[in-house]
């Protein structure tokens, strides 16, 4: 006799999974307003954003990026010419969010189709998500989620109290993270406040390094500084506020 490896019950379980399976695909049960925190963001970080992130790759044009929701360097803020790496806009951009669902209705095989082949295409109801968002466009609803955390720093080096020689360099290892899963901006500095004394920016989640050159864009005179880092995820971008940890203090002296 041959073996069933089916366990009793099993069977009944694939009626809910088909339907289930339909559910995910069919665009009549996207929601009719979607929001970015429940509905879009997931569709995005899922599909898009290893090449339209922090780090464009594969071509990905470098003057927006999927991972966030509020432009990070608006287009007025660009100067005349435009600097380098300026705008960098969000999502919920105007022209972003209408182009990003236009893309996505696109035949895979054609050029300019998203995501690109080998990759699978979006389902019929995430293309009606990113399509009904869009739609929204001046103002897509954000969504709020039932407990906003805040982003979190950790400084693996240097360690408190370390001390430096005017005019040399200090190396700052970090690895910022967010609860939520946002992504995380900002900047670490020896000012109080924001944009004071900035040593460099945050760009994204993760590890990362900066080189504190203690000669620029002047010699920093002797004396004890504390280093902070304020930090922003995606609720914190849109409301202009920040996270502020206190990384600890460093001594530079003759």
């Amino acid at each position: 006799m041959t073996p069933s490896f089916t366990r009793p019950g099993a069977l009944a379980l694939f009626p809910l999974l088909a339907s289930l399976l339909a559910a995910a695909c069919d665009p009549d049960l996207a929601p009719e307003a979607p929001t970015w925190v429940d509905d879009v963001q997931p569709i995005l970080r899922s599909n898009c954003v290893r090449c339209h992130g922090e780090r464009n790759i594969l071509s990905a044009p470098d003057y927006f990026r999927l991972d966030l929701y509020d432009d990070l360097r608006p287009e007025g803020s660009c100067g005349n010419p435009p600097e380098r790496g300026c705008p960098k806009l969000g999502a919920a951009s105007p022209g972003v969010a209408v182009e990003a669902s236009a893309r996505v209705d696109l035949p895979s095989d054609v050029i300019g189709a998203m995501p690109p082949l080998p990759t699978r295409p979006l389902t019929d109801r995430q293309k009606t998500i990113l399509r009904r968002w869009a739609a929204a466009i001046p103002a897509p609803l954000r969504g709020v989620r039932a407990a906003e955390r805040p982003p979190t720093i950790t400084l693996r080096r240097p360690i408190d109290g370390t001390r430096v020689t005017a005019g040399s360099s200090l190396t700052i290892d970090y690895v910022t993270d967010d609860p939520d899963g946002d992504v995380v901006t900002g900047e670490i500095r020896f000012g109080a406040a924001r944009g004071e004394n900035v040593i460099a920016p945050i760009v994204n989640s993760g590890a990362g390094q900066v080189t504190w050159n203690t000669a620029m864009p002047a010699v920093i005179p002797p004396g004890t500084y504390i280093l902070r880092a304020g930090l922003a995820d995606d609720a914190q971008r849109g409301a202009q506020t920040e996270t502020v940890v206190v990384l600890g203090t460093v001594t530079v002296g003759p």
